[in-house]
Order: C-alpha cells, then sequence, then structure tokens
C-alpha cells in the first residue's frame, strides 16, 4: 500500500508545512443553489428562484438541502444543519411526521431541533405532494475526531496490512459518539484500496474493488471534514471523474495531477512534509499521481513503467484510460505526434473522450 500526504489545516496547529501551490488553500466549499430543471448553479437563493421563475415556471414544491434537492426521496443526512442548510420553494405546507405548518419557518424550526433518528416530511403546493424521508445519522465532533486519529496512526504504522484494518475495526468500536457509519466508510475505503493492490489477506476479490470503493464514497458524502472530503476526491480520481472537489486543497498532488489529465498541465508539486498525516492510496494510483507532479527529468524516467501498466492485463479499465491520457498529453508536449495519436486512437471513443480534441495534434486532415 502507498501512501499520499494529506494536509489539514483544520487539526495541523500550524505543525504541518503547506507547500506553495493553487491546490493547497483549504477553505470549506461555499453553497450553491441548483436549480432543480437544468442544473444550472446560483450564488444565492435569490437568483436561482428568479431563474426558476423566468425559464421553468412549472409549480411544483421543492425542497433543498445545502442547496440541492434530493436525489432520491430517502436522504442521509450526515453532518448537522444550520439556519440556511435548508430550504422550500412553491410550498404552502409542510408535514413533518404528521405535523402540519404553514409558517415555513416553523416548519424549518421544528426540524432543525429534531436531527435524529428518521424524520418523514411532506411538501405541499395546491394538490402537489412531495414525500421524502431523512435519516440522521450525525455522529459526535468529538468522536469523529478519535476516529481519524485512530486511521492516521493504525494506517501508517509498520504492522501487516490485514492486521492493522483489523486494528482499526476493534479501536473505532469503543469510541463514543455515534461514529460507526463514519468509521465503517474509512474501513470500506482501506478494504477497496486492498483489493485493487490484490492484498492476498482480504476476503474481497479485485473484481470487486469499484463497488467497495463506491459505498464508501456514498457513506462520506455530506460529511464536512477535511479527510472525509479528501477521500471523496481520492475515489473520484481513482473512478476517472477529474471535476473539482473540496478535498483537492487538502491532497496538493492529486489537484496536480486532475489538472493534468484535464488540460495536460504539469504543475510540480513536492511533498507537503505533512508527517503521519498520510492517506493511503494503491499503488498504482500513486504511480500516476507521482507523474502528473514531478520534474521533466523524472517523469521521462517513468515513461516505460506507465507504458507496460498501460498494456498490461492486470491493469484495470478505469487505470488504463487514465495511463493512456497521461501518455497522451505527455507525448503532445513533448511534440511526438505518432506517440500521441496512437493513444488518442484509444481515447477517442472512451469514457475520457472529453478530455481529448477530436482530432489528435499533428494528425492529417
Amino acid at each position: 500500500m502507498a501512501y499520499l500526504d494529506h494536509i489539514d489545516p483544520g487539526n495541523s496547529g500550524g505543525s504541518i508545512p503547506t507547500p506553495d501551490s493553487p491546490f493547497n488553500r483549504y477553505k470549506r466549499k461555499p453553497i450553491f443553489y441548483v436549480c432543480p430543471y437544468c442544473k444550472r448553479q446560483f450564488k444565492s437563493d435569490v437568483d436561482r428562484r428568479r431563474h426558476k421563475i423566468e425559464h421553468h415556471p412549472v409549480r411544483r414544491p421543492y425542497l433543498y438541502i445545502n442547496g440541492c434537492v434530493p436525489t432520491t426521496s430517502e436522504q442521509t443526512i450526515r453532518s448537522a444543519l444550520a439556519d440556511g442548510d435548508i430550504n422550500s420553494e412553491d410550498t404552502d405546507l409542510v408535514e413533518i411526521d404528521n405535523e402540519r405548518f404553514t409558517d415555513l419557518s416553523l416548519a424549518t424550526t421544528y426540524l432543525l431541533d429534531n436531527q435524529s433518528g428518521g424524520v418523514d416530511i411532506v411538501i405541499v403546493h395546491q394538490n402537489y405532494r412531495v414525500e421524502y424521508r431523512l435519516i440522521f445519522d450525525i455522529a459526535d465532533e468529538m468522536a469523529l475526531d478519535q476516529i481519524d486519529s485512530i486511521f492516521y496512526d493504525v494506517f501508517t504504522s509498520s504492522i501487516p496490512l490485514a492486521k492493522r484494518l483489523e486494528l482499526f475495526n476493534d479501536k473505532v468500536r469503543l469510541v463514543k459518539g455515534n461514529g460507526l457509519s463514519y468509521a465503517g466508510a474509512l474501513g470500506c475505503y482501506i478494504a477497496g484500496v486492498m483489493a485493487k493492490d490484490r492484498v492476498a489477506e482480504i476476503a474481497i476479490p479485485f473484481s470487486d474493488y469499484v463497488d467497495k470503493l463506491g459505498e464508501a464514497q456514498d457513506k462520506l458524502q455530506g460529511v464536512r471534514r477535511p479527510l472525509a472530503n479528501s477521500l471523496v476526491t481520492i475515489i473520484s480520481f481513482m473512478l476517472n471523474d477529474f471535476e473539482v472537489y473540496e478535498g483537492d486543497n487538502s491532497v496538493p498532488q492529486l489537484g496536480a495531477a486532475k489538472e493534468f489529465l484535464r488540460a495536460g498541465n504539469f504543475q510540480e508539486i513536492s511533498s507537503s512534509g505533512g508527517g503521519d498525516m498520510k492517506i493511503p492510496i494503491d499503488s498504482i494510483t500513486e504511480k500516476i499521481i507521482g507523474f502528473c507532479s514531478s520534474p521533466k527529468i523524472n517523469r521521462n524516467a517513468e515513461i516505460p513503467s506507465l507504458e507496460n501498466l498501460c498494456n498490461a492485463s492486470t491493469t484495470s479499465q478505469q487505470d488504463r484510460l487514465k495511463l493512456a491520457l497521461i501518455l497522451y498529453n505527455n507525448a503532445r508536449l513533448d511534440e511526438q505526434p505518432l506517440v500521441a495519436e496512437k493513444y488518442h486512437k484509444q481515447l477517442l471513443h472512451s469514457s475520457l473522450a472529453e478530455y481529448v480534441p477530436i482530432k489528435a495534434e499533428g494528425s492529417k486532415q
């Protein structure tokens, strides 16, 4: 198992030197208000409402949690909601566990005061009813701090990897404060990484690593912590999602790798010197991230290794595509049109086609 330096400004106490890069400034992600029809984002609820009235005049009641409409009728809330985190639109009546509210502010207050267990919500506009069930799975912050500390301590130790996962599970069971769901998500992530690396002691087969990572990602969504944010962006990267995430700020090398894959721009990032604050990753992801954030002389030496991995039958499809995109971008920058065209052909009709032009640079029209 390899490791990725992790910067957590919230808990570092100033002891962790932060490298000078555009990816390392940790900021809480602002809430964007999303139109439920066209998914356009707005910086304020007023702007979103004005857009909806002008472009989508259908009168349907909407519930917004942290600026977004729940994607399913059952939604798990993993971080406590505060004023402004929950809103409704085109709503005349709210029912919360059969309690009726025509004053929407009173409904919001009631919900914020009852963030435990399962809550049934019905929002109504005239005869149009929309039903949701919110499940509050909110852990005490002190419990989450303890679980994060156990994660770093256990998974940077030198004991055998399978024993580390067992030890982690044993330790987090003793933590009080409803943190088991969060701990389970971290354990799922580690199990997925072990399966991807084909660690012999793990019972999960290589073919199931994507499902295990997806399970971890689902459980981590909505947990407002730097480690959770970082794991969400790492998992997304493993699954070939290179969009910008809040966690990029805490993992500078990953931000640099995503920038190279999206746009072919190299951003050299040195190790953060984060001490024991490291996140375990699989060996191929480490190699990919290391290549994308290294000086040119180091990158040139790694090309044969990346080519071998790209052609290996044991390499996952997601990693083969990432490697092809890296080799394409590298060849393009080194002005090697024939090499670039070779990888361009592999990518043109793949899930990463959006990151390459329709016609390879330097090819004949």
